[in-house]
């Protein structure tokens, strides 16, 4: 897989040898209100090889705490 950034961007991160995926980041600050809806910017361009697949899951431990989830949740 090739990933470029923006300028601000940075690179996923592995949490632990035993993570199952990696961690991305904001690219910016974000002040999200309760109940709203806010695309947040990453500054993640990735070309992945043929016949793979890449999705983006909230961490459980963050979007149990803080009410967040993603717009397009696993099972919604």
């Amino acid at each position: 897989m090739r990933i470029k950034l923006d300028e601000g961007g940075q690179m996923p991160v592995r949490g632990s040898q035993h993570a199952a995926g990696y961690d991305i980041y904001s690219c910016g600050d974000y002040e999200i209100a309760p109940g709203s809806c806010v695309k947040i910017k990453t500054g993640l361009h990735t070309e992945l090889p043929s016949n793979t697949f890449a999705a983006v899951f909230p961490r459980s431990g963050l979007a149990t705490k803080n009410g967040l989830r993603l717009a397009n949740c696993v099972g919604e």
